[in-house]
């Protein structure tokens, strides 16, 4: 299968590698200015795996010219989701009616997509999925050495279609989206329930708040999970994710919670996220951040947390630990993390 990934980072690397890995004529693009990881392989095409899986392999293409889009059987979106919106400005162009485009994680980006269609009256019509998490736990080392110290066992999935595409295919787009990542895809209702599944907004922000003088500390020693997930940490995650599964639960959808569903993707037995954190060998050695203003919060915050309180107060159902993080971490770094609650607050959900 012809395959275009769209990023540069650790996840990008990755999934062009793996998907290489499985014989796809893979292309891994990104705009110019984000970029710096191509150096170390832009001109040999030549990825090393090293973790999970052991293997050299090559690439089709190195490339920031987003027209590779156009003849691509699916174009793979793997970017911080505050890069969502320049992507789809760059790659709509350039993009053909009935194609596929998988956005790892989807934090829905199907809103931020159909805002741009609609400014700029576009009758294209795409087949999105949107993914609740990357699959892999994963770290790009530098000259063109990719770590990947997980493979998930599972994903979950939404689909949503622009302009009027045939529901009736959603067999057909779930069977030619299998063979391109090595979880198995537990399909949901819709790309809202995706985005509550993403337990992301739940793990990181109240960890990295309460981390902050861990994160200050010049000397780099802190491990993210297993130092910042004590238990009294570990305890008000799971306030959060009760929150989270609450507004799930008022729209109709039967999620998981954050141990399970991190037991289910990695096959582990872990009780409490504490146990998770500290034995979990794809993530109890991973580096905090080195700022605090870090994706934790300037991501995970707006694409995720804001978009689930709006959702919340639309149906009534109270979130004031989700509100108290959002709030701690815009005084913490003194601005305004809601720039998504204008798209959310006007959100008809019987459109999704």
């Amino acid at each position: 299968m012809k395959t275009v990934i769209m990023g540069s980072g650790n996840g990008a690397i990755a999934l062009a590698a793996w998907q290489s890995y499985c014989k796809h004529d893979v292309t891994i693009c990104s705009l110019k200015g984000y970029d710096d990881n191509f150096t170390d392989f832009i001109d040999s095409k030549q990825i090393i795996i090293k973790g999970a899986l052991k293997r050299n392999i090559s690439l089709s293409n190195v490339t920031n010219d987003v027209r590779c889009v156009e003849n691509a059987d699916v174009v793979c979106i793997v970017v911080p989701s505050f890069a969502h919106k320049n992507i789809f400005q760059n790659i709509v162009p350039h993009l053909r009616d009935g194609q596929i485009i998988i956005v790892f994680t989807g934090n829905f980006a199907s809103v931020t997509l159909r805002e741009i269609l609609e400014n700029s009256n576009s009758s294209l019509k795409l087949n999105v999925v949107e993914t609740d998490s990357l699959p892999f736990a994963c770290r790009y080392e530098g000259n063109a050495v990719i770590n990947i110290m997980g493979i998930k066992k599972c994903l979950s999935a939404g689909i949503h279609k622009f302009n009027n595409l045939d529901r009736q295919a959603d067999r057909q787009i779930i069977d030619t989206i299998k063979p391109l990542t090595p979880c198995e895809l537990i399909m949901r209702k819709n790309i809202i329930a995706t985005g509550l599944q993403n337990v992301n907004g739940v793990l990181h922000p109240i960890t990295s708040i309460l981390s902050t003088a861990w994160i200050e500390n010049e000397d780099n020693s802190f491990y993210f999970y297993s130092d910042g997930m004590s238990p009294s940490v570990s305890k008000l995650i799971s306030k959060l994710d009760a929150e989270r599964l609450s507004i799930a639960k008022a729209l109709g959808h039967d999620l998981k919670d954050v141990v399970k569903l991190s037991n289910d993707a990695y096959d582990f037995d872990f009780k409490l996220i504490n146990d998770f954190a500290v034995n979990s060998q794809c993530h109890n050695r991973i580096k905090g951040p080195e700022l605090v203003n870090n994706r934790y919060l300037t991501e995970d915050i707006p694409y995720s947390v804001v978009p689930w309180i709006c959702l919340a107060d639309k149906i009534g159902v109270p979130t004031p630990m989700l509100k108290l993080t959002v709030n701690l971490a815009s005084e913490l770094l003194d601005t305004n993390l809601k720039i998504r609650e204008n798209e959310f607050r006007n959100l008809n959900l019987n459109e999704w």
